[in-house]
């Protein structure tokens, strides 16, 4: 998933130049448009979290079972 995100954050990135874009160029609706943007980037940043954190949990899980075949061995 990881692999797959990474690419991505260009597309959140240019999501905001243009939302800004739009702003310094006074277009109809830019105040709504910067509203969505920023509802947009805010799921893309709780969803980087939580790919952090199930790394993280997958971490743990991989340290966990290399101990478990160090017991073994």
């Amino acid at each position: 998933i990881n692999t797959e995100a990474a690419p991505k954050a260009d597309r959140f990135r240019l999501l905001t130049q243009m939302s800004n874009d739009l702003q310094m160029a006074n277009y109809h609706g830019s105040g709504a448009i910067k509203g969505k943007e920023r509802e947009v980037n805010g799921q893309w940043t709780r969803f980087q979290s939580m790919l952090a954190d199930k790394k993280g949990h997958l971490d743990r899980l991989t340290n966990l079972t290399e101990l478990f075949r160090d017991i073994d061995t």
